[in-house]
């Protein structure tokens, strides 16, 4: 089998985990990160990323978890971009001020969850080693 599929299947099964003992008590985070995965143009982009999987591009479209669930693995996988980590000085200047506004955007924050999420499960790796 491939290594990276299995991977992958870990990080969304990771991600259903997640949302079933974890965000269960975090109400908003939860709609936070299914507003993300649950909107079309994320639901065309998941789509033809999982060209070749039929089955899992009916499922993300039928299912809100599901496609969060296949964001999350999408994501970890380093083949979709949630939100967007600014590298020059003028993005860095744009995020502070929006920051100070109160004007971060929903894909940032869903990006901030899922990378303290991941962060957590590559240091549970590292422990186990």
């Amino acid at each position: 089998a491939n290594p990276v599929s299995i991977l992958q299947r870990a990080y969304h099964e990771a991600m259903h985990a997640f949302f079933s003992n974890i965000l269960a008590h975090s109400p908003d985070a939860k709609a936070l990160l299914l507003r993300t995965f649950n909107t079309p143009a994320m639901h065309e982009r998941m789509a033809a990323i999982l060209k070749d999987s039929p089955d899992a591009v009916a499922a993300l479209r039928a299912d809100p978890e599901e496609a969060a669930a296949y964001g999350y693995q999408l994501w970890a996988a380093g083949l979709l971009t949630v939100g967007k980590t600014p590298q020059t000085f003028f993005e860095k200047v744009q995020r502070f001020l929006s920051k100070v506004f109160g004007m971060v955007r929903d894909s940032d924050k869903a990006l901030a969850i899922m990378t303290s999420f991941h962060d957590g499960l590559s240091s549970a790796r590292r422990v186990r080693r």
